[in-house]
């Protein structure tokens, strides 16, 4: 059920535990939307969620168009974690699509 898993990503978000980051962008895999848009707008947010090892996931999101298209609050999360991801990072890396 999407509501369990956006309450569980939510419930781990606020537990504030650092080493439940990876379960978090394991998260972003989620089909459901409202599991991505929490977990993106948490990244927003909170500069310890924010990991290089989300880009590739962050990158996928931004890319898929009915997620521009239906959820345009979440995409453009998805931009500015990533272009904040690389601006943490010193600009290494390569993110245009």
């Amino acid at each position: 059920n999407q509501y369990v898993r956006w309450v569980s990503a939510s419930a781990v978000i606020h537990r504030r535990s650092r080493s439940a980051i990876p379960l978090l962008i394991e998260m972003l895999k989620d089909r459901s939307w409202l599991v991505q848009c929490e977990i993106v707008f948490a990244m927003k947010k909170k500069m310890w969620l924010r990991r290089r090892e989300a880009l590739p996931l962050l990158l996928r999101l931004r890319a898929n168009k009915q997620v521009r298209k239906n959820s345009v609050g979440t995409w453009r999360a998805a931009q500015e974690v990533i272009e904040l991801i690389e601006a943490e990072s010193g600009g290494r890396t390569a993110t245009k699509v």
